[in-house]
């Protein structure tokens, strides 16, 4: 993903909150964007 030029990850959908906190650092967008699988369907409430 780092090397595509068109895509950025804006967020991520995880069992661990600490897999999501890495991925959110990795690629650089909010830690508001991590969801679990219990709560994947809230991205639509938070733009």
């Amino acid at each position: 993903m780092k090397k595509t030029e068109f895509v950025r990850l804006a967020g991520a959908v995880t069992g661990t909150q600490s897999k999501g906190e890495k991925c959110a650092a990795d690629y650089e967008f909010s830690e508001k964007k991590i969801y679990g699988y219990t709560t994947m369907n809230h991205p639509a409430d938070n733009p």
